[in-house]
């Protein structure tokens, strides 16, 4: 059943400990702030409606999208106009960081904020072997017209060349500008970094961020076509694989412990492939406990939930969601965090009830929550919760 039978089991174990936590250390939670946080950048017109009052969820995350700042390049994906140029050196940079400018003077209108500034460029890679083809085929009809008796390698090159240099420098003068302005701001670009990236020199953009925002979003491409809604036992491990073992361990190790990491979480199952059955569909418990509590087993400093409240009433349907689903799961994964933040240890969350051994009490805290024959628990499909389970659970973490 399990693609990768360990780490699926790991990801299982922790999901279900994850709520079990709690049980054992009730109210202990005398710290003033946990270490892992959890915060919003909701977007669209109805973003405004929420209540958050009753949420442990902070709003100090702004984000700048391709619209919001400056004259962003880029090719509609839609009805394939060119705005601004449409391509990187298309843009008069000059211009671009002008507009810059006012947008982040008016988005951020306190010089001293300190909040978290996230870049959404994502239309290009400022990397010509990965960025989309529209922008590489611009890219060549723009230097075939300047150089009409050039071969097709010299426009290759040349094509290349001007792309990385022109697209380096939007990026660059960007995040420049806004930590010029906004100096005590943590700037860094949405979804970076990301595997893809590992054989290209990028450490002029990791030197020059202040944060690392990867994007852990849930394909609906991890779920193969009729199979139950949500990632499930058997496709957990890939996404794992993908978002925790790849991106998130990438961005904790370019931080070098020094600069924040946090992964921007959508609660829907993302459109990757033809599933429109699980299209925006809000995630399944089971999948947003991985998505919430995940990036904390992985060591880094918390979450950023967005999504875009655009459409009419998705505000209320949301309110629902944050309320009875969200709120309740941040609120016992802060429970967790505040109580190994008192314990000041690295203690793993298979021992339940935090006495330094996982053993069968531990399997009593997971019985007296789930009872005996819940599927969460079950993690051998055996139909009954029992010591089998436990083992299991003591083999994926300390193997």
């Amino acid at each position: 059943m399990f693609k990768t039978k360990n780490e699926s089991i790991r990801s299982r174990c922790a999901i279900a400990l994850a709520a079990l936590a709690f049980i054992s250390f009730g109210a202990n939670t005398n710290a003033a702030d946990p270490s892992f946080t959890f915060h919003d950048a909701l977007t669209g017109a109805n973003a405004s409606d929420l209540d958050w009052r009753q949420t442990p969820i902070r709003e100090d995350v702004v984000v700048f999208y391709e619209h919001t700042l400056g004259l962003y390049p880029r090719i509609d994906q839609y009805s394939k106009e060119w705005i601004y140029g449409g391509i990187p050196q298309e843009v008069e940079l000059t211009r671009h960081l002008e507009k810059a400018r006012l947008d982040i003077e008016r988005l951020i209108p306190d010089p001293d904020w300190d909040g978290y500034a996230v870049i959404d460029y994502e239309s290009w890679s400022p990397w010509w072997d990965l960025t989309e083809p529209p922008y590489r085929d611009g890219t060549r009809q723009v230097t075939e017209r300047r150089y009409p008796g050039w071969t097709d390698e010299q426009i290759e090159q040349q094509s290349r060349h001007i792309y990385e240099l022109f697209a380096r420098a939007i990026m660059e003068e960007t995040i420049r500008l806004g930590k010029q302005l906004r100096p005590e701001a943590k700037w860094g670009f949405w979804s970076y970094p990301r595997i893809s990236q590992t054989g290209v020199d990028a450490s002029w953009l990791w030197d020059l961020s202040d944060a690392f925002y990867p994007s852990i979003y849930m394909r609906d491409s991890l779920v193969p076509d009729g199979a139950e809604l949500g990632l499930g036992e058997g496709y957990a491990s890939d996404y794992i694989d993908e978002m925790f073992n790849g991106r998130l361990n990438m961005a904790k190790a370019l931080a070098h412990g020094d600069k924040p990491v946090l992964a921007f979480a959508w609660p829907r199952y993302t459109q990757r492939n033809e599933n429109q059955w699980l299209r925006y569909r809000q995630l399944k418990d089971e999948d947003l406990w991985l998505m919430l509590y995940g990036p904390y087993l992985w060591g880094i400093d918390g979450v950023i939930i967005w999504d875009n409240l655009s459409q009419p009433g998705i505000a209320d349907s949301f309110q629902h969601y944050l309320d009875q689903r969200i709120t309740p799961q941040i609120e016992f994964i802060n429970r967790v965090v505040l109580h190994n933040d008192a314990l000041n240890e690295n203690q793993t969350p298979e021992d339940v009830n935090q006495d330094g051994f996982v053993n069968t009490i531990d399997l009593s805290y997971v019985i007296s929550f789930y009872g005996t024959d819940d599927a969460a628990a079950d993690i051998n499909d055996d139909g009954i919760v029992d010591t089998i389970d436990l083992g299991m659970v003591m083999t994926a973490f300390t193997n």
